[in-house]
C-alpha cells in the first residue's frame, strides 16, 4: 500500500505562467511622463538651504582668515628672525670649528716640542752630570780649617780620616768653599760645604767607598758627610728618597742608591728598585713602616 504523504499532487507545479508578448503589452499600457516646462522650478523659487549654509561658511571662513592674518604675518617675521639667528649660530659654529682644527694642529705641534724639550732635558742631565762626575761634596767641615792651601790640606787630611793609602797621591784639581762667605763663618753651626775636584774619576771612586766603608766620620766635634755632586735636577730627585732610607733601616731592610737616583731595597730576600718614591712609601707602609718617625734612629 503506497504512502498518501510521501507524493506530491500535480496541481502544484501547474501554476499559469504569462509569455513574454502578454508582459510587453503590459508595460506599453503604463502613463509616460515627458518633462515640460510646467515641471521646470521657476526663478523666483526660494533658494536651496544648503546653498544658504555654504555662503555663511564662506563668509565665516573668510572673516576668520581675516583675524588670523596679523598672527601669521608676526608668524614670519618670528620665523624669518629665527632663520636670521640661525644663519649666524651656523657661521659662528663653523668658525669654532674652525679655531679647534687650528688648536688640535696646535696642540700636536706643541705635544711633539714639549717631547722633544723632554729629550734634551734629559740629555742636558746626563751632560752636566758627566761634567760633574768627578766633584766631591764634605759637609760640615768648619770654616776656615783648610787654611790658605786647601789643595795640599786635601791631600793629606783625605788619606788621614779615611785610611787610604798615602801612595799613590790623590789628584786634586781644586777645592772651593759652596756658596758666599759668611762674615760669622767661624761661629756659624752649618759651615759651608767644600767642593773637592778630583782629575781622576778613579779618585773620587776610592775616596768614597772609603767613607762608606768607615761609617761614622768625625772631625773636632763635628759628623763628616762626604757624596757626589750632582746635577741640580738630579739632586731633587734623589732629595725625594730623604727619610726613607731611615724608616728601611728600621725594617732591617738592605738598600742602596744608584746613579742617577734609582733605590735598590732587599727585603726578606727579594731585591726591587725603586725610581719613584711614591711607590718606595706605599711598599715601606704596607710593611709597617713610617717614613716620617726617624726618631728611633739612633746614631751609629
Amino acid at each position: 500500500m503506497e504512502n498518501a504523504g510521501s507524493t506530491i499532487p500535480d496541481a502544484i507545479f501547474s501554476v499559469p505562467v504569462s509569455p513574454p508578448t502578454v508582459i510587453n503589452k503590459a508595460l506599453s499600457k503604463l502613463p509616460v511622463t515627458v518633462p515640460t516646462s510646467s515641471n521646470k522650478r521657476a526663478k523666483n523659487d526660494p533658494p536651496s538651504p544648503l546653498k544658504a549654509v555654504d555662503t555663511i561658511s564662506t563668509e565665516l571662513l573668510l572673516e576668520e582668515i581675516r583675524v588670523i592674518k596679523p598672527y601669521m604675518e608676526d608668524t614670519n617675521k618670528q620665523l624669518q628672525l629665527s632663520d636670521d639667528k640661525l644663519s649666524l649660530v651656523e657661521n659662528r659654529v663653523f668658525r669654532v670649528e674652525r679655531r679647534v682644527e687650528v688648536l688640535e694642529d696646535s696642540v700636536t705641534v706643541i705635544q711633539s716640542l714639549q717631547s722633544e724639550f723632554t729629550m734634551l732635558q734629559r740629555h742636558a742631565e746626563v751632560i752636566e752630570n758627566r761634567n760633574r762626575r768627578n766633584n766631591l761634596r764634605i759637609y760640615c767641615l768648619p770654616e776656615g780649617i783648610e787654611g790658605s792651601d786647601s789643595l795640599s790640606f786635601f791631600q793629606a787630611f783625605l788619606p788621614n780620616i779615611l785610611d787610604i793609602p798615602t801612595s799613590p797621591v790623590l789628584n786634586i784639581q781644586r777645592v772651593h768653599r759652596h756658596g758666599h762667605p759668611s762674615p760669622l763663618a767661624s761661629t756659624s753651626k752649618k759651615p759651608r760645604g767644600i767642593i773637592v775636584n778630583f782629575w781622576e774619576y778613579v779618585d773620587l771612586l776610592k775616596v768614597l767607598r772609603a767613607a762608606k766603608a768607615k761609617g761614622r766620620i768625625t772631625w773636632s766635634g763635628s759628623n763628616l758627610f762626604f757624596t757626589q755632586v750632582y746635577a741640580k735636577s738630579t739632586a731633587g730627585k734623589q732629595n725625594k728618597f730623604l727619610g726613607m732610607p731611615l724608616a728601611l733601616k728600621l725594617l732591617n731592610a738592605r738598600y742602596g742608591l744608584f746613579h742617577p737616583c734609582l733605590l735598590k731595597v732587599t727585603y726578606n730576600n727579594k731585591t726591587t728598585t725603586y725610581e719613584d718614591p711614591v711607590l718606595l712609601q706605599q711598599f715601606i707602609e704596607s710593611c709597617g713602616g713610617d717614613t716620617m718617625d726617624t726618631s728611633k734612629i739612633s746614631e751609629t
